[in-house]
């Protein structure tokens, strides 16, 4: 069941990280290639991400540990 789960999670991951990536080379695309995708990202934006990160992680690996 655990396998599963995290399985569609991956699956639909990746499908989201095409298509998003193909709107962000449709959009910006000499941008992204001049400055690099992170371009504007600042250390708070950084820590902000990581930290939810690591909440999510907490959150998934606590419920599915019972």
């Amino acid at each position: 069941h655990l396998f599963f789960i995290q399985n569609t999670k991956f699956s639909v991951g990746i499908f989201s990280l095409v298509f998003a990536s193909m709107a962000v080379m449709y959009n910006d695309a000499n941008e992204v290639l001049e400055n690099g995708f992170f371009q504007g990202y600042d250390g708070v934006v950084i820590l902000i991400v990581l930290i939810q990160v690591k909440i999510q992680l907490y959150n998934t690996y606590k419920k599915y540990e019972e």
